[in-house]
């Protein structure tokens, strides 16, 4: 019987990770590749446009014309870290962002629930 040591092994391939590249290659079509990297995107931007992205907005420009434009301006950009940042701290922490404002700020659920009530009540 050998006595001597053996190399290590290598690890148990993870699920899904056969060591085949993604590039697009023999048989893999290009079209497959780039839906792979857009298609979290559009799901995401689907999440976050609703109602007032796609009705309001267009009868607001409709009605007041570009007077609105220095809000619209205002309103993304202070829209997008917003986003951002929630979405990688929920991510980050694996918890809701709620939660989150429970944590640091009692005082925000009940903001942020007021705000929603203003909102959404007519």
């Amino acid at each position: 019987m050998d006595t001597r040591e053996q190399p290590p092994t290598s690890p148990p391939a993870l699920p899904g990770n056969d060591g085949k590249s993604h590039r697009p290659g023999k048989g893999a079509s290009k079209w497959k590749t780039v839906w792979e990297k857009v298609g979290p995107g559009i799901v995401m931007a689907s999440a976050h446009v609703g109602t007032s992205h796609l009705v309001q907005s267009t009868r607001a420009g409709a009605d007041f014309g570009l007077q609105l434009l220095p809000f619209i301006i205002m309103a993304n950009l202070v829209k997008y870290p917003v986003f951002e940042f929630t979405t990688r701290y929920a991510a980050a922490t694996h918890t809701s962002i709620i939660r989150g404002y429970r944590i640091h700020s009692v005082w925000m659920v009940s903001v942020y629930f007021g705000i929603v009530l203003l909102v959404s009540v007519p």
